[in-house]
């Protein structure tokens, strides 16, 4: 008879086990209840499945431009009523939306994979008449996920905004929780200056968590 060593088989179930955590935990904090403030960033207001039938809707912080869902999309809608699609689709508990203070500027966290992901932050510059142009970070998180994914074979990092910080953004990358991943689940956050498109910084978890907890959503919240 054969005999399977026990400590792989422990070994195995403590992955297995670690998985399905993981996974149980970013489901329940995508679909929080209101007082949880953001998937990914506090900053951010989530749509809600709750409250997508009463009209789900976001001011600019200078209350001339509204960000709301309309026939299942995000459109941007200016102080005139005139709407503009944005492209994105108002999946409830799966979208969040930041807007930078200054309103010239808004983020869209969304997934096209349910809660585990694939995450994305779609990135626009707005002016007061409700006109938006994309935002492309391809360069910056591309280089960001092949140097701290390590998964086989390779896969694609969430990203998600966390702060607009006068004219950077703070971003931040989590490693898919997939079992193929080694580090997966770990994060990263990066800082981007949005007039030149460079990196500018990079945090650490450890840093992220002991210096900036106050910006992570409840996806990250402590234990």
């Amino acid at each position: 008879m054969k005999i399977i060593p026990r400590l792989h088989i422990t070994a195995g179930i403590s992955l297995a086990l670690g998985m399905f955590i993981y996974t149980a935990t970013a489901a329940a904090a995508a679909s929080a209840p209101s007082s949880c403030k953001g998937i990914f960033s506090a900053k951010a207001r989530q749509l809600e499945a709750g409250n997508m039938q009463a009209g789900w809707q976001l001011a600019s912080p200078d209350g001339n431009l509204t960000i709301r869902e309309q026939a299942g999309e995000l459109v941007l809608q200016n102080s005139d009523g005139k709407t503009a699609k944005l492209g994105v689709m108002a999946q409830p508990d799966l979208t969040e939306v930041l807007w930078s203070a200054d309103s010239r500027h808004l983020a869209i966290n969304t997934s096209d994979g349910g809660a585990v992901g694939t995450w994305e932050a779609k990135l626009f510059a707005v002016d007061a008449q409700g006109h938006s142009a994309a935002i492309d970070l391809s360069d910056v998180t591309q280089k960001i996920s092949k140097k701290n994914l390590r998964c086989k074979p390779q896969e694609v990092a969430n990203f998600a905004a966390l702060a607009w910080v006068k004219q950077d953004l703070l971003l931040l990358a989590e490693v898919p929780p997939h079992s193929s991943c080694a580090n997966m689940g770990q994060i990263t956050g990066f800082r981007v200056a949005l007039t030149s498109k460079k990196l500018m910084e990079v945090f650490s978890e450890k840093s992220l968590r002991a210096n900036r907890q106050e910006l992570l959503g409840c996806r990250f919240s402590k234990q």
